[in-house]
């Protein structure tokens, strides 16, 4: 399946800034079984058209798009009693799988309330430290208390679960490198959660999600 905004989304409108692609391409007239990665809950959907299918979740608005393909819908004919036995919430297709698709993996933000500056992250090694000509960093700070080429941040694609994983590393500390509550050394690595904050010298930065 295509991954261009086109083919998944159509013109539809993102909510909340994110969207949950459906990975598995759905036969056209049979019904699914959506679980909203965003709250949990659950509801159904039936695909209309190949292309740019849009479904929001009832419960939080979260937006679904997926693309479809043609196939045969087997037609089944049930009693009335059998049809009074269905569970008309549990469709007969079983579940789909989703994934998040987000064009930044992750953010660093930084500044005051009316000041705030923010730098994104790209897949691979992101290298941040102290503004240096001779060694400069991906992401640099005007602070004197930070070293240079400070910590880098390798982000990885998770093929498992379509997310990322972001792994911090201390490459150099004149002054300590504080994660959250942890103190890290030269050499100590630490696995990022959205949230976190990322203490260099005197400047303290916050590791949010990324947005479309």
């Amino acid at each position: 399946m295509s991954t261009t905004k086109d083919n998944i989304l159509g013109n539809a409108t993102l909510l909340g800034g994110k969207v949950y692609r459906i990975m598995d391409k759905a036969v056209m007239g049979k019904t699914y079984t959506i679980v909203c990665e965003k709250c949990g809950k659950s509801f159904t959907t039936t695909p209309k058209q190949l292309k740019g299918n849009i479904e929001k979740c009832p419960y939080c608005k979260a937006v679904y798009g997926y693309n479809a393909k043609k196939g045969v819908v087997k037609q089944t004919v049930k009693t009335q009693t059998e049809e009074a036995k269905r569970d008309e919430s549990a469709p007969d297709t079983g579940k789909i799988k989703l994934r998040n698709v987000l064009k930044y993996p992750g953010i660093l933000e930084w500044g005051g309330l009316f000041f705030k500056k923010k730098a994104l992250l790209h897949i691979g090694k992101n290298t941040i430290g102290r503004k240096d000509d001779r060694e400069p960093s991906e992401i640099s700070f005007s602070d004197e208390y930070m070293s240079r080429k400070s910590v880098e941040i390798d982000v990885e694609k998770d093929n498992n679960t379509g997310g990322y994983r972001f792994k911090l590393t201390v490459l150099r500390a004149s002054n300590p490198v504080i994660v959250g509550s942890n103190q890290l050394m030269v050499g100590n690595s630490i696995y990022l959660n959205y949230g976190d904050t990322i203490k260099l010298g005197n400047t303290v930065i916050t590791f949010k999600e990324g947005k479309k």
